[in-house]
């Protein structure tokens, strides 16, 4: 079977390159949200596999509105730091 994107080069593929390049390319891109969102989540105080719960569908919701509404463990180490200060 040819494909139109790789007929230029007289190349003739099966179904089983084009699913190893989209396989391929699916983990890059999979690799790369999780590297975004785990550094996010580090910044925020949370471990770095917590970037993990960006991948998965339906959890990423759910990690989403947690990450939203919770109070960030660096806000936490803030606010104990302002409290060991006192008042200005």
């Amino acid at each position: 079977m040819r494909f139109p994107l790789f007929c230029l080069a007289g190349a003739d593929l099966g179904w089983g390159a084009l699913s190893v390049v989209s396989i391929v390319a699916s983990l890059m891109f999979f690799a790369a949200v999780f590297a975004v969102w785990a550094n996010i989540f580090n910044k925020a105080g949370y471990p770095l596999w917590y970037g993990i719960w960006a991948i998965i569908p339906g959890i990423n919701v759910i990690a989403c509105i947690y990450f939203a509404f919770t109070t960030w463990p660096i806000e936490r180490e803030l606010k104990e730091l302002k409290e060991r200060l006192g008042p200005n």
